[in-house]
């Protein structure tokens, strides 16, 4: 008998299993979907000016004479405890996360050159600048300076309101080139 004869049958009988049957080393997968949705950091501020004097003034200003940002009028301090009546601007939190706000006030341009004092006061050539906020006492407003002011609003939940207004104690020496000047606020916000 011939040994490869023999043989033969089992080779194909091997191959004719392998055929038909799936291997077991064979792969398999299945997809897994990641999504990814992005915190980030968005507010809305509402009205984005405001005309010192200009609520229930002339719209002219003097020297060494505070302002607030009233509805109630530009020369009226606010109550002892801030009402929301008494701020003209209102902030929202349209960000994914609570908030920490910041507000800068640059110097005037335009005009007489009139500098922020970051000290609160005013000067000959220099204005002091304050923020407040709805629901604080009013004594317990926040420094406004040219760059890096103190919180004004802390860990402010998303989707809130928050009322705030401004207060510019004008400068002492007479301006003298009758010409209109406009200084820019900045809002800074991060994640609280």
């Amino acid at each position: 008998m011939n040994f490869s004869r023999f043989l033969l049958p089992f080779v194909f009988l091997g191959l004719i299993v392998l055929l038909f049957f799936e291997p077991v080393w064979a792969f398999t997968s299945q997809d897994v979907i990641i999504t990814a949705t992005p915190s980030f950091l968005g507010i809305s501020v509402s009205p984005d000016t405001w005309i010192i004097n200009g609520i229930k003034g002339s719209g002219k200003i003097r020297t060494n004479t505070t302002y607030y940002s009233n509805p109630l009028g530009d020369v009226v301090s606010p109550s002892i405890t801030v009402l929301d009546s008494e701020c003209r601007f209102t902030l929202v939190n349209g960000s994914t996360m609570p908030i920490d706000v910041v507000l800068d006030i640059a110097d005037f341009i335009g005009g007489d050159f009139s500098t922020n004092s970051n000290l609160g006061t005013n000067g000959l050539t220099s204005f002091g600048a304050y923020t407040y906020v709805s629901g604080d006492l009013f004594v317990n407003k926040v420094k406004a300076t040219s760059f890096m002011s103190p919180t004004l609003i802390s860990s402010l939940p998303v989707g809130i309101n928050k009322k705030f207004g401004i207060e510019i104690t004008t400068q002492t020496h007479a301006w003298t080139s009758k010409v209109p000047s406009s200084v820019i606020a900045t809002i800074i916000v991060s994640a609280h």
